[in-house]
């Protein structure tokens, strides 16, 4: 998919940073139709346990079944678990 920026417009962010002067600039690879799903964060530790894994997994699995977006960071350990989980079960995540 190409790269491409936009702004978000003001009216789209929370109160404190919403501005007369536009939105920031967003870097974006993908669509932003996924912004329209209802999103769920899951982060945890890098140095995740085996159980800890297993619950991220288990976790997003319930999740993505129910039509969330799962929206994590790009650190090893819980935020991988919750990635690659949502995309083996064909789920979408940011």
């Amino acid at each position: 998919m190409p790269e491409r920026f936009s702004t978000i417009p003001p009216v789209a962010l929370p109160g404190p940073l919403k501005s007369g002067n536009g939105g920031p600039l967003l870097w974006f690879s993908g669509s932003l139709d996924l912004l329209k799903l209802p999103l769920v964060s899951i982060v945890g530790k890098r140095e995740s346990s085996p159980e800890g894994e297993l619950w991220a997994r288990q976790i997003t699995k319930f999740l993505v079944n129910r039509g969330f977006c799962i929206v994590s960071g790009l650190a090893k350990g819980i935020d991988a678990v919750a990635h690659s989980t949502a995309l083996d079960l064909r789920g979408k995540t940011i």
